[in-house]
């Protein structure tokens, strides 16, 4: 509570210095300080006015305590470029008066769209289309949203005829579909009226850019994730249709389609029964020239995978640990003490031989990082330690402390933990 006293009470004397700073400027400048400090106006709008002063301009236009200081920026910059927005200031928000700023600096009639219904961002569309000189009439519509206007606009821009899209009732992302089909002189309006989405469309459009026809594999009802990964592997005329179905995800066929692009024999990967991530540890694995046979089952998990093919590229006999009832944390701790310790060393390491398989991924965490410490895990390489009671137990390890007093399954972490914290108090008076 304090703290946070402390901390106000200092933002406090910064702020307060500097507008003590801004106010000696403006006095320099030749401001009516005493008119500004009646106003109760804050630093930042101060900082306003200077920059008015230093410009020249009549800052009483806007040295107001009723406009925030992003208000008075917006009315300044107008003054410096010889235009007075106070008319509009009552009325728009700060985002809208810039808009309006904007165009009449590029004397752009603001009146058409200086309208407290649109938002600032359709000002801006319909701003940008005035000084890109085209027919905003179009869209200049309270009923279109900002980005719908974008597309419109876009497409009056590149010389296509918008009225196909410019409804207001359509979604953005299908307008600029058919508008980019339409600078490309692809007609996909028979596909919107047959109620293909956007994503469709879009891998459809792409792939006449690339000259390959998704038509058929439309008709079939493949998905934008789908479609896109066909359409990548046709560019590149790889034979993906004996693998295709329409229960495999997007992210399947993608692993599917590398494999398939690096003349691999997909065959033992490409079913809907393995997911995308396992599909990429059995592709990853023919890319390495490894026996994947060993682990291309379903039953494994994709982390349980990973672990036997890490194996199986480091020349380790995975026999020992590729079983379903070793989880991929338990794998992982065998797999790294292999290359230096027989498999079976390591599992009477670890517990008994009827509880040898009941460690949880982080039980055996706490083993494997005492594994690399070079401690000796079979201290706390018990399954009926809980992992708060073997990190205690490896920390007291690892400092080189004597746990024969905390060692034990039925005292609580929390009393390790004050075990350990007397044993380093002992070992430290020993030393000094």
């Amino acid at each position: 509570m304090e703290e946070h006293m402390a901390e106000n009470d200092l933002y406090v004397i910064l702020e307060q210095k500097e507008y003590d700073y801004e106010l000696e400027l403006c006095e320099k400048l030749g401001g009516d300080v005493e008119s500004y400090k009646n106003k109760n106006l804050d630093a930042a709008q101060l900082k306003e006015i200077r920059k008015g002063l230093e410009q020249g301009i009549a800052v009483e236009e806007y040295a107001d305590e009723a406009f925030p200081w992003y208000v008075m920026e917006v009315l300044r910059k107008g003054l410096e470029q010889g235009t007075s927005l106070l008319q509009y200031a009552k009325e728009f928000e700060w985002l809208q008066l810039e808009e309006i700023r904007q165009g009449l600096s590029s004397k752009c009639n603001v009146k058409l769209y200086a309208r407290p219904e649109f938002t600032s961002e359709q000002m801006r569309e319909i701003r940008l289309g005035m000084e890109h000189g085209v027919e905003t009439r179009v869209y200049r519509r309270k009923e279109f949203h900002a980005l719908q206007m974008q597309e419109i606009r876009k497409g009056l821009e590149r010389g296509v005829n918008v009225e196909a899209y410019a409804v207001p009732d359509m979604l953005y992302p299908l307008m600029r579909e058919i508008r980019k089909s339409l600078e490309i002189n692809v007609d996909i309006m028979p596909l919107v009226r047959r109620g293909y989405d956007s994503g469709v469309l879009r891998q459809y459009r792409l792939g006449k850019q690339a000259g390959v026809n998704l038509t058929t594999y439309l008709a079939v009802g493949y998905d934008a994730d789908q479609l896109e990964q066909i359409r990548k592997a046709l560019e590149k005329y790889v034979a993906i249709d004996p693998y295709l179905d329409i229960n495999l995800y997007g992210t399947q066929i993608s692993e599917i389609r590398q494999g398939l692009e690096k003349r691999m024999d997909v065959s033992l990967y490409a079913k809907p029964e393995f997911n995308w991530w396992q599909m990429r540890e059995i592709r990853c694995g023919i890319e390495q020239g490894i026996d994947v046979t060993l682990y291309a089952d379903s039953l494994f998990t994709w982390r349980q995978m990973r672990e036997i093919r890490f194996g199986l590229e480091q020349n380790i006999d995975v026999s020992s640990y590729a079983k379903y009832c070793y989880t991929a944390g338990q794998m992982y701790a065998i797999r790294n003490q292999l290359s230096q310790t027989a498999v079976e060393e390591v599992l009477n390491s670890m517990t008994t031989e009827e509880e040898q398989y009941d460690f949880d991924d982080a039980q055996t965490t706490q083993i494997l990082l005492g594994l690399e410490q070079g401690i000796d895990v079979n201290i706390y390489a018990d399954a009926r330690f809980n992992v708060e009671q073997m990190e205690e137990i490896r920390i007291a390890l690892q400092e080189g402390l004597s746990v024969e007093r905390m060692a034990h399954h039925e005292i609580s972490a929390d009393k390790m933990r004050a075990i350990r914290r007397e044993l380093e108090s002992e070992a430290l008076a020993l030393r000094s």
